[in-house]
């Protein structure tokens, strides 16, 4: 039979929320230095959901609120298809 070793009782219970914390506070940081993927996903989205509503909204629909409930959803997928592109393609290359 084996006993414990002290010290190696395993890891402290808000290690997780520690390292967490850790790394929410360093993209942060990262986001503040360069916010043109934040402005990306968030902006072009939200230009997108104004432009077709109001241009598309009542020749499609009918109105403007029942054209909304579908292009919403698109406009969601779009916009993280969008992020996800952008910070693939200017994501540092390691060589």
């Amino acid at each position: 039979m084996t006993t414990p070793v002290a010290g190696t009782a395993g890891p402290h219970p808000l290690a997780t929320l520690r390292h967490s914390m850790v790394l929410a506070r360093r993209s942060l940081a990262k986001t503040t230095r360069n916010p043109g993927p934040v402005v990306n996903g968030v902006i072009t989205p939200a230009l997108f959901m104004v432009l077709f509503l109001y241009l598309f909204g009542r020749p499609v629909a009918g109105s403007t609120a029942e054209y909304a409930q579908y292009l919403f959803p698109g406009i969601l997928v779009m916009g993280a298809g969008l992020a996800g592109m952008i910070s693939t393609g200017t994501a540092p290359t390691w060589t």
